[in-house]
């Protein structure tokens, strides 16, 4: 027995024009089976029944005229008169006399036949092989006399055989013909479901204008015709979709600018007024430090707006270089606001090709999410593997959930439902998209026992290929 994870041979065709081939090669060869099988067996029949009546007639007649006596000369010129005639091919004689006579017949062999001749039959037949030969020998009496003829079956047989090899040889050409016929019936029956899936496949790679020709009165213009009514509705969908998309890049980059200026001046007199905060009474530090917050959060909020604006309309600029790795996740580390949490294990020498400061911002982001959702310390690891840079972000903090890992990266999405923590939601979609653009990628994964670890991954400096920065 096979192990269970072996897997298990797949007999039946793979494509439907493949399943019809067979199926129309397995219908003309199971009538042309039961075609040849019948033909033969009737042909069989028929010959044989007609060479047996033959024979019987033959031999009625040379009884009419078969001596009851005869001498030994009169025996070989009664068989050599029979052969000359090409019906008969051996004799057998017991004359009144009880003299026996035989040419090529066994005496035994016709002696029996007659012992089993029935009262009310004239003739009896029996179907024996002589020296290797198919013979039928018909006996029966004439007077006194009991006579025994050979009849040669070679040619009869012989004849079937070659009825048999062209029944066969045809039955074969009959397949083949088939196979070639049904493989072209086959392809040109899925010919429409062909260009279903190529259209599919068109409209799937971006051609919204594929269409198919819909003129056929069948099956197939019917699904012609509401594939393309399909179309037409997802073309429509497509561009209303993409409309919603521009209209959203254009509001986002409106607010974003429009918000700018006026923020830039709440940021300097934010920045004045913290100078004075260890002036003003204590009942009044804590609303201003609010208002610093808030203006540090709307300032993020904007730049993050402004980015995201750039992301859309592809006008980010990507400036690759060597990076060490020891020196920046160090400099990401030292610039975070809780260094002394953060434990790192990182490879000596390991160079990632990338754009500096996206990195640090990449970076920054995932250890700035470790800090605020885990208290206690986090790791930041880095290795190389199969030409890839591998930066791990871990901590032990609430973890993910199967439906947080779907939606993680996407715009505005925040895994907690409270919205109690800080954030617009947009840091985790600008990192992977800022990674993207340097060739690499950011993948989040839970921890065994808690917590989660998200991955930047960039191409080892010398090994990145395929890609063109925009």
């Amino acid at each position: 027995m096979a192990p269970e994870h072996e897997p298990r041979l797949r007999l039946r065709p793979r494509s439907l024009r493949s399943r019809l081939t067979a199926a129309f090669i397995l219908v003309a060869f199971a009538t042309g089976a039961l075609l040849v099988g019948t033909t033969y067996v009737l042909v069989r029949h028929y010959r044989v029944s007609t060479f047996e009546r033959r024979s019987e007639t033959a031999a009625r007649l040379a009884l009419l005229s078969a001596p009851e006596e005869l001498t030994d000369p009169q025996f070989e010129d009664l068989l050599i008169d029979y052969q000359e005639r090409g019906a008969i091919d051996g004799l057998w004689v017991v004359d009144a006399t009880g003299r026996e006579r035989s040419s090529l017949l066994d005496t035994a062999t016709v002696e029996n036949m007659l012992d089993d001749q029935s009262e009310d039959a004239d003739l009896v037949s029996l179907s024996s092989r002589v020296d290797g030969h198919p013979y039928l020998i018909v006996a029966g009496e004439h007077g006194g006399a009991r006579y025994a003829f050979a009849f040669s079956e070679q040619q009869l047989f012989e004849s079937i055989t070659e009825t048999r090899d062209l029944l066969l040889i045809g039955w074969v050409a009959a397949t083949l013909v088939a196979a070639v016929l049904g493989q072209w019936i086959a392809r040109r029956t899925l010919a429409p479901v062909r260009d279903v899936a190529d259209a599919s496949h068109a409209i799937a790679e971006g051609m919204l204008e594929t269409r198919l020709d819909g003129a056929h009165d069948d099956e197939f213009g019917r699904l012609a015709s509401s594939f393309n009514e399909m179309a037409e509705a997802l073309a429509a969908k497509i561009d209303q979709l993409s409309d919603l998309a521009d209209r959203e890049r254009r509001f986002t980059a409106n607010v974003a600018h429009d918000l700018r200026t006026p923020l830039t001046g709440m940021a300097s007199a934010a920045s004045l007024l913290e100078t004075k905060v260890a002036d003003l009474p204590v009942e009044m530090r804590r609303p201003l430090t609010l208002l610093l917050e808030d203006v540090d959060r709307l300032q993020r909020l904007v730049v993050d707006l402004l980015e995201l604006s750039r992301h859309d309309a592809g006008q980010e600029t990507v400036s690759l270089e060597p990076i060490v790795i020891r020196d920046a996740v160090g400099a990401v580390v030292a610039g975070s606001a809780d260094p002394d949490r953060i434990d790192t294990r990182l490879d000596d020498d390991l160079l990632a090709l990338g754009d500096r400061r996206r990195f640090g911002r990449v970076l920054d982001n995932l250890v700035g999410n470790a800090l605020v959702h885990t208290e206690g310390p986090i790791e930041v690891a880095a290795r190389q593997q199969a030409g890839r840079v591998h930066i791990d972000v871990l901590d032990r903090g609430p973890g993910l959930g199967d439906g947080d890992l779907s939606l993680l990266f996407d715009r505005f999405y925040k895994a907690d439902p409270s919205r109690s923590t800080s954030g617009s939601g947009l840091g985790l979609s600008i990192a992977r998209e800022n990674a993207r653009l340097q060739g690499g990628d950011v993948i989040a994964t839970p921890r065994a026992g808690g917590g989660a670890c998200f991955t930047l991954t960039l191409p080892a400096d010398g090994t990145r290929q395929g890609f063109t920065a925009r």
